[in-house]
């Protein structure tokens, strides 16, 4: 189990504490978790191809930076410490990834494997952040619906529910997304793949020739 998958398990832990105990000291620790995430995600895309100076240098401002604002955030209570740090945090993980994605030397077939990745974790991303948006809007709405169709059918509406499973899910797809740009899982190219990027290839050749 490398750091990005041990941030993950500690993110789903201190979430069950929180939604199990309903108390503030789990609160932040689930708060907290989430940065520790993104900066497990951000270290080893800034890290890659540098010098170890410069390996050196990401992980102690990052250690910093994420460790300073806990502790702001811890004192203070404030949500939109957290919510602000955690925004830019992401700000910085998807561009970089592109970056390495688009300019690192990747085949055709390659880029096309790690894009699909990176669409997968964005979609159960994005996805979950919406049903969140939609369960904070419209809770006691949905609560009246749940007691009335009762269960198993009430699980469905359990929209809260389904944005940690989706978060889950995209963050994991997203730890092997970084794994395969820093060569720690091979990227595994399909024959669909080659055949793909072929077909686009001649196609965008035969479009220089008219």
């Amino acid at each position: 189990m490398d750091f990005m998958a041990f941030s993950l398990v500690c993110v789903g832990v201190t979430s069950a504490m929180f939604h199990g105990t309903m108390r503030q000291a789990p609160q932040l620790m689930d708060d907290l978790s989430m940065l520790l995430l993104a900066g497990a995600l951000l270290q080893p895309i800034y890290a890659l191809n540098q010098t170890p100076f410069h390996r050196v240098l990401v992980a102690l401002t990052l250690t910093f930076g994420i460790g300073t604002v806990s502790v702001i955030y811890a004192r203070s209570g404030r949500i939109v410490i957290h919510m602000w740090t955690f925004i830019t945090l992401l700000t910085f993980i998807w561009p970089r990834t592109l970056y390495l994605v688009r300019k690192t030397g990747y085949s055709g077939a390659q880029k096309r494997v790690l894009m699909r990745s990176f669409a997968r974790a964005g979609w159960a991303l994005l996805a979950g952040y919406a049903l969140w948006n939609v369960d904070l809007e419209l809770c006691l709405g949905l609560r009246a619906l749940r007691d009335k169709v009762g269960m198993p059918f009430s699980w469905g509406l359990e929209l809260h529910g389904w944005w940690h499973f989706l978060t889950a899910l995209g963050a994991s797809h997203y730890i092997r997304l970084v794994r395969m740009l820093t060569g720690e899982e091979p990227i595994k190219v399909t024959p669909e793949d080659e055949a793909v990027v072929k077909a686009h290839r001649q196609e965008k050749e035969a479009r220089h020739k008219r």
